[in-house]
Order: C-alpha cells, then sequence, then structure tokens
C-alpha cells in the first residue's frame, strides 16, 4: 500500500443502536415521570391538614406538571421508534463506512451518538494531542484534539473494533499511526501492514 492510498474501516451502521437507544430514552423518561408523581403524592400526603401557602405550592405543582408530561410522553416516544427497531431487526442494515485513515489523518465517517453530515469529522494527525483507553468502554478510545479553528481541544470516542476489508481492525492501524506519527517513524500506511 503506497502513502497515498487510504484505508477504509467498516462495521454495523448505527441506525438500529441509535433507534434502541431512544426506545429506552422513552423507558427511562417514563420512570423519571413516575419517581416525580409519586414524590408530589408523599409532599402532599405527609402535609397536614392546615392551610398551606399558596407561593410554597408551586414547586409541587411544577413535580406534579413535570411529572405527568414525562409519564405521557415517556410511552409515546418509545411507540413512535418501535416499527423502526422491529423494521431494522428483520433486516439488519448493511455494513457503513465508519472510519478513513491516509497520511493527512483520520476521517470519522459514522458514529454511535452523532450525525456527523456527508463529510464526516476530518481531524489532521498535527491536531491529535491524546488518545486513550476508556475504562470499562472497550473496544473504545478516546481522541482528544484541536482543530486549528477551535478555541479549546474536543474529544471524540472511536470504535477500535472496526475492520478494513481484508480482516485488519482500526484499533490497531489506528494506535501503530498514532504512535509513530510522534516518534517519527515512516508511516505505517506506507508500511503496507
Amino acid at each position: 500500500m503506497t502513502s497515498t492510498e487510504r484505508e477504509e474501516f467498516f462495521g454495523l451502521n448505527p441506525a438500529l443502536s441509535r433507534t434502541i437507544a431512544k426506545v429506552e430514552a422513552g423507558k427511562t423518561r417514563t420512570l423519571i415521570g413516575a419517581v416525580m408523581l409519586v414524590g408530589f403524592v408523599v409532599v402532599m400526603g405527609f402535609g397536614g391538614g392546615e392551610p398551606v401557602d399558596p407561593v410554597k405550592l408551586v414547586a409541587p405543582a411544577a413535580v406534579l406538571i413535570l411529572g405527568l408530561y414525562h409519564v405521557i410522553g415517556g410511552p409515546l416516544q418509545a411507540h413512535r421508534h418501535k416499527p423502526e427497531v422491529t423494521r431494522l431487526t428483520a433486516a439488519p442494515p448493511p455494513d457503513v463506512l465508519w472510519y478513513t485513515l491516509s497520511d493527512e489523518g483520520l476521517v470519522v465517517h459514522a458514529d454511535m451518538k452523532l450525525d456527523l453530515g456527508e463529510g464526516g469529522l476530518a481531524v489532521p494527525w498535527t491536531a491529535m494531542e491524546t488518545l486513550t483507553r476508556i475504562e470499562g468502554a472497550h473496544p473504545v478510545q478516546r481522541l482528544t484534539y484541536r482543530l486549528a479553528s477551535a478555541a479549546k481541544a474536543a474529544a471524540h470516542q472511536l470504535g477500535m473494533d472496526r475492520r478494513r476489508a481484508d480482516g485488519v481492525l482500526f484499533g490497531d492501524r489506528m494506535q501503530a499511526r498514532f504512535d509513530a506519527r510522534g516518534a517519527g517513524a515512516p508511516s505505517p500506511l506506507s508500511q503496507g501492514a
């Protein structure tokens, strides 16, 4: 592989995981609403029989309104995304391009949480600061970088288990390339590994 070629790494389409996360968020939202309503009932039940200043009722009323909002909105949110989960589970989406490595740097094309748009997120090697393992989130690593146009550093989580068409792991190539850029070694891309 010459130094002008790009390495492309593929993995599962994040659409299914994102949609499942939306359904789970709806369930969590319902649980939060239920806890708020229980809290409202407990506060009002132990309030005693004496008259209460109307100003002191603002907080319990807000809890009641928010609780009802979440108890009603949570199931609606989960219900809205369930057909998409069913569709994607019946015919799993094909693998998609996640990352591209080249001598210029890394381009992130797909992400589990974010929609990166048409061009993706391009991070040149010179902008990269750290590549650290996230404890308990194997095989995920955090890349910290500072783009020329940015006032402060940003971070992005990378799935290190994506693969090239020939089976080579993105994590191995990214780590080798990241380490080589600081040591002044020849580009791993030009070594054809």
